[in-house]
């Protein structure tokens, strides 16, 4: 039989060798949870910011815009871009393209041609992809972004896909003003 001494150590083995497996298991969960908490921190400063919708126009930029309507007066032809205000340089031009840099000005009628197909569009902020647009549709302090090759349109409500008459209609707008997007 074992005396006293005995019997305390195996009662204190056995609960250091409990200790030991509880530790053990411990750090293996937290081996576990921390790359997870780290990519889960990455993809919540990368990821998500983007997929957040823009932020508004400033106050004074939404005043220019009443989001419904094509711009009437040359009061209301004001559009930006950036941060610069610019515009249309004569009374018969009311929108602006950029593509690559440069900017092309357009005629009214061919402005409201693309106005109207942008403005009835169905913007979703979860959509929105990494590609970049290939020209910007600037008009009333609002900028769309426009890709032919992927067929989308994005501006700060999100992204939305052009049907083959919607791109074919715009297309045929800077063909005639002789705005060539590569």
């Amino acid at each position: 039989m074992r005396d006293l001494e005995q019997a305390k150590a195996e009662v204190f083995r056995r609960g250091n060798a409990r200790i030991k497996k509880r530790k053990a298991i411990r750090r293996s969960i937290i081996a576990c949870c921390v790359p997870l908490v780290l990519c889960v921190g990455v993809f919540s400063v990368t990821v998500l910011p983007a997929m957040m919708p823009a932020s508004s126009a400033d106050s004074a930029e939404s005043a220019v815009m009443d989001g419904t309507n094509f711009p009437a007066s040359e009061s209301d032809q004001e559009m930006v871009y950036g941060s610069s205000l610019k515009t249309a340089s004569s009374g018969s031009k009311s929108a602006v393209i950029h593509v690559q840099g440069k900017d092309y000005s357009i005629p009214r009628e061919d402005a409201k041609i693309i106005w109207d197909i942008l403005k009835k569009l169905d913007y979703h902020p979860c959509r929105v992809c990494r590609c970049l647009p290939k020209c910007e549709f600037e008009i009333k302090s609002k900028c769309y972004g426009l890709h032919f090759g992927e067929g989308y349109a994005r501006c700060d409500e999100g992204q939305a896909r052009l049907t083959q008459e919607q791109l074919h209609a715009i297309q045929g707008v800077l063909s005639r003003n002789q705005i060539k997007i590569n």
